[in-house]
C-alpha cells in the first residue's frame, strides 16, 4: 500500500513494504500480531539469516532491509517501524511499533526521523531491556 503525496516522494507503511521486493506469499501478511515462528519461516524464506535471539522488532527490520529497502529504486518515505531502538516514542495506537520513518532511494537510506522517548524513566527501563535482550512496552 503506498499513498503518493507528489511526483516525486512516496509514502509507504512499514510492514506494507513487502509488496515493494521479493514475495513473501500471496496469503502472508505481517502484522503486529504475526507469530515470531511465520516471521521466521517468511525470513528464511526471503534469505534473511534468521538467528534465535531475533526478537519480534529486530526480525521485522530484518525483513524489511532484505525485502524492502534493498529494492526500493523510487524516493519514499517508510513509517510505522517496530521497535528496535529503545529511544525511539512508541505510537500511540500500537505499541509494538514507534514513530521512525527513512527515506530510501536506490536502495540507500538516505534519511531517518523519529519522535524521541523523553521520559527519563521509561528511558532507563528500555535501554536496560534492550542490554539484556528484551522489548519492553512501556505504558
Amino acid at each position: 500500500m503506498k499513498l503518493v503525496a507528489s511526483e516525486s516522494l512516496n509514502f509507504a507503511v512499514f510492514r506494507t513494504a513487502f509488496e515493494q521486493g521479493k514475495e513473501l506469499g500471496e496469503e502472508e501478511e505481517i502484522t503486529t500480531q504475526t507469530l515470531i515462528e511465520s516471521m521466521q519461516n517468511s525470513g528464511r524464506r526471503t534469505g534473511v539469516d534468521v538467528r534465535p535471539s531475533m526478537g519480534w522488532g529486530t526480525l521485522l527490520q530484518a525483513i524489511y532491509e532484505e525485502v524492502a529497502e534493498s529494492s526500493t529504486v523510487a524516493p519514499t518515505f517508510y513509517t510505522d517501524f517496530p521497535e528496535t531502538s529503545p529511544l525511539t516514542r512508541q505510537q500511540r495506537k500500537d505499541p509494538l511499533l514507534t514513530e521512525k520513518g527513512d527515506l530510501i532511494v536506490f536502495g540507500s537510506e538516505l534519511a531517518t526521523a523519529c519522535s524521541e522517548l523523553v521520559d527519563p524513566v521509561f528511558q532507563r527501563k528500555r535501554l536496560l531491556a534492550a542490554l539484556s535482550g528484551y522489548v519492553l512496552v512501556c505504558r
